[in-house]
């Protein structure tokens, strides 16, 4: 999924446009178990069918942080609120899943020895 622009930015040199950029999309997820936190990385670009290539005048990430003992949320525009429970209980569930798999991986390719717990919470 991309999202397509309300308003396309565009970036001009010497009054002649250089790049529009009509779309963005969710280009890194970082999830630190440790920290609680969960950091989403979002572009402004252009989509070609199913590919996404960031901008590259205009290209300034926009960071979602979100605390998963919270649900706290805050972006580095100056955005911020909370998720609901309900909506942070389903996020936190398909990073667990994935937390769970990746450990699955880990001891199926023998990248690590021993024997798989996985988390509930």
């Amino acid at each position: 999924m991309t999202i397509t622009l309300t308003s396309p930015e565009t970036a001009s040199v010497g009054g002649s446009v250089v790049e529009t950029d009509a779309s963005a999309a969710c280009t890194g997820i970082n999830i630190d178990f440790i920290q609680q936190l969960i950091t989403i990385t979002l572009q402004n670009g252009t989509t070609s069918g199913q590919t996404f290539t960031p901008g590259k005048s205009l290209a300034n990430p926009i960071l979602l942080t979100i605390s998963m003992a919270t649900g706290a949320w805050q972006t580095n525009t100056g955005l911020s609120g909370t998720f609901n429970a309900a909506s942070l209980a389903s996020i936190l569930s398909i990073f667990l899943g994935l937390r769970n798999q990746a450990e699955a991986f880990a001891l199926q390719a023998a990248i690590i020895a021993g024997t798989a717990v996985p988390w509930a919470t």
